[in-house]
């Protein structure tokens, strides 16, 4: 598994979306003062993108388009 650091401060949750869709396999490690989120791709069935899970929380956020 490939690590990209990202800003939190200048990164947008479709920044994360647009990376992932583009290099499935990579996740992005926001590293903050207070905290850390590393955000992995989630795929359906067919190998398609269709949602971001937060490693730390388990949370699952769904592509909005």
């Amino acid at each position: 598994m490939n690590i990209k650091h990202f800003n939190p401060k200048t990164t947008s949750m479709m920044d994360i979306f647009d990376y992932l869709g583009k290099s499935p396999d990579m996740v992005v490690r926001l590293q903050g003062n207070e905290q850390t989120l590393t955000y992995e791709r989630v795929n359906d069935e067919r190998g398609f993108m269709k949602a971001v899970r937060v490693q730390e929380t388990g949370e699952t956020i769904p592509l909005p388009y």
